[in-house]
């Protein structure tokens, strides 16, 4: 690592930002990332995820058994964040799948996926932190010890959430933001988060000139809610008739899909 830091000290000045001279890693770092990151998520896309069990570190194989599947559509690399030198990266992808939500079944939605990688004996690896096992879209849960059922006696503590149970907890007030494509025009859209954890909500990259939305706050504890604006002003172009967009609701990558019409 020394040639390598003195390899930027000698280099002329090109007009560089210096902070990326320390934050960007060296091509063959970064080529030998994307690649293993592109393996493994072709794994998943083809469905074959025992082979990508090969690019997984040694300490996170037992994870990667019991972790439930999803056979992705497609992917794209979207950002790395590297640290520790360039030896720990996180990885976030925007893959496409077929989601499980009422009145969009059988359509496939982006869905971001933030996986951790490491260099391990020279080859970058898919990593699980053992902290991010006890992260739950309810904050961090440290189990204690198993109860002894004949000694608890009767059960009186509820059942554990189900998924529709969580996803019932996110409410959304209505599903289509109607816009004017002649004039300047808004339309909101509320969403709720009725689960004991914080939730943030994000938005798939769309390209409509004019389009401007906003989530004011970004992240909702229990109990409060975020305003999703939509404004639009005529750009000199007529926009089409209606667009679907996807919110993403983080940290369970739940996907809102909205209708936005222009009337």
């Amino acid at each position: 690592m020394f040639v390598f830091a003195a390899a930027f000290l000698l280099r002329p000045a090109t007009g560089q930002n210096p902070a990326e001279l320390f934050s960007k890693a060296p091509p063959d770092v970064e080529e030998a990332l994307r690649a293993r990151v592109s393996a493994f998520f072709q794994a998943q896309v083809e469905g074959k995820f025992r082979q990508g069990e090969q690019y997984v570190a040694e300490d996170s194989k037992d994870s990667y058994y019991e972790m439930n599947k999803t056979k992705y559509l497609k992917f794209e690399i979207r950002n790395i964040n590297y640290s520790d030198n360039f030896t720990k990266a996180v990885v976030l992808v925007l893959a496409q799948a077929y989601v499980v939500i009422p009145g969009f079944e059988g359509k496939a939605a982006p869905l971001p996926v933030k996986s951790n990688w490491i260099l391990a004996n020279g080859q970058w690896c898919w990593h699980v932190d053992p902290a991010d096992l006890k992260m739950t879209p309810f904050g961090k849960m440290n189990p204690g010890p198993y109860p002894d059922a004949k000694a608890a006696g009767p059960s009186t503590t509820s059942q554990p959430a189900t998924v529709e149970s969580v996803l019932s907890g996110i409410r959304v007030n209505k599903g289509t933001a109607q816009l004017k494509f002649k004039e300047a025009s808004s339309d909101q859209i509320e969403i709720a988060n009725g689960l004991s954890g914080t939730l943030s909500v994000t938005l798939n990259p769309i390209d409509v000139p004019g389009l401007r939305i906003k989530f004011n706050p970004a992240e909702m504890k229990q109990g409060e809610k975020t305003v999703v604006s939509f404004h639009y002003e005529p750009q000199g172009t007529t926009p089409p008739s209606g667009i679907r967009i996807y919110l993403i609701v983080n940290p369970i990558h739940y996907v809102i899909p909205i209708y936005v019409t222009f009337q």
